[in-house]
């Protein structure tokens, strides 16, 4: 089994070698939390880098956010690939890196420095990012919501385009959500989203006390959806905009949620076919699906800025971005009574973790087949996982720790 030594040349604790055998994300920090920690140099955050060493040898590391840089071989970065003879410095500690081979041999050092991984340039408006586009519905202008909130539209509301299937994904069939006009989702809409809805009862086993977590119980919310992710499909977010559109940057004229998905430059579309970029009036008020990379800092980010603030809600599922999106677009409206529909918040967890639970059979295909969702509980110190068993709706709810109010 191949290796990685990070040896330390210079700080408070040189001389230490630090083994790290193929396998998850690990955190580098000064914090007891720490997966590898140093609290010998107050220099380093308590949770300050994430590295992760796999069977090829492959060794990533980035800051986690809300930390500094690092420095690598002299150059400040948030994200590197690494090979062995690199030093990396993270406040006064210096590693070197070093990997040994299935026989415990070390590999030859390489000399040059690797190139910075830091997130590229953002694209200049979600259609230019490189998840595929479906075609969008148009709706006259004079039938669009309007109202800020988009509590409540209806006539001829947009519509998924029953045309616009993408391929199947490689890993499962392609789901088949109903054609014609948009189904009933849930007598429920924006307008009626609870301000303190209920706890979702759990369908499996729960910490029962909520002020008597066990820290051997708790798992780190970013590492938990990141090791879900690697084994059952791709993550997505799908983020309400209008949550992150306050008074500060209504007057920068966008949303601080589409500004950080812009400047980390994942693929992201709306859910509202009418909207094809950001620089559409009602882009800072809609819900946006992102497909997240478990390497990119978006996901930490999101947890940290997001989580206990009604952002959003994670999903992970094998099907690809368009057929995602296609599935959810038919959840973004709600029939309230015939003939008279309504937008659907189903984004918001609020709503979401007391809709699941009361949903029929063809709702809960809709937001569940092929798919787990995760949300923030009502005390968000938890996370809720919601999945389909025989087709009923089943619930966990874990203690985490890693996101805005978790820890």
């Amino acid at each position: 089994m191949m290796k990685l030594i990070l040896e330390i040349v210079a700080g408070p604790t040189v001389g230490r070698k630090i083994q790290i055998e193929p396998g998850p994300e690990r955190s580098i920090g000064s914090g007891p939390m720490a997966q590898i920690s140093i609290p010998q140099d107050p220099q380093i955050g308590k949770e300050h880098l994430k590295i992760r060493f796999d069977t090829r040898g492959t060794t990533r590391v980035r800051k986690i956010a809300g930390n500094p840089p690092f420095t690598l071989n002299g150059q400040t970065v948030a994200e590197a690939m690494l090979k062995p003879g690199d030093q990396l410095q993270v406040g006064s500690t210096v590693f070197r890196v070093q990997i040994l081979d299935n026989d415990n041999r070390p590999l030859p050092s390489s000399n040059a420095a690797p190139p910075a991984a830091s997130p590229p340039a953002s694209p200049a408006s979600p259609a230019a990012a490189p998840a595929p586009a479906l075609p969008a519905t148009a709706v006259p202008a004079a039938e669009r919501p309007a109202t800020a909130a988009l509590a409540a539209a209806t006539p001829k509301p947009p519509e998924p385009s029953a045309t616009s299937a993408p391929a199947a994904a490689p890993h499962a069939p392609a789901a088949t959500p109903p054609a014609g006009p948009s189904p009933s989702v849930a007598p429920l809409s924006a307008a009626s989203a609870p301000a303190v809805p209920a706890t979702v009862a759990p369908a499996t086993a729960a910490l029962a006390n909520d002020d008597a977590v066990d820290p051997d119980q708790t798992f780190h919310l970013p590492s938990y959806l990141r090791q879900q992710a690697g084994q059952k499909g791709n993550l997505f977010a799908i983020v309400d905009a209008a949550r992150g559109y306050d008074a500060t940057h209504q007057k920068a004229g966008t949303s601080r949620i589409l500004q950080l998905l812009k400047r980390l430059n994942q693929p992201y579309q709306s859910l509202y076919g009418t909207i094809t970029n950001h620089l559409d009036p009602l882009a800072n008020y809609g819900p946006w699906l992102v497909q997240i990379d478990p390497d990119s800092v978006l996901l930490d980010e999101l947890l940290e800025q997001g989580w206990g603030q009604a952002w959003g809600i994670y999903c992970i599922t094998r099907q690809t971005m368009p057929e995602v999106r296609r599935r959810l677009q038919h959840a973004v409206l709600a029939e309230i009574e015939p003939k008279l529909r309504a937008y659907f918040r189903f984004y918001d967890p609020r709503v979401l973790r007391t809709f699941l639970p009361t949903c029929d059979a063809e709702q809960a295909r809709l937001f569940l087949e092929e798919s787990e969702i995760y949300l923030e509980d009502s005390n968000q110190r938890f996370l809720t996982r919601f999945y389909l068993t025989d087709g009923a709706v089943r619930s966990e709810r874990l203690a985490v720790r890693g996101g805005a109010g978790s820890t």
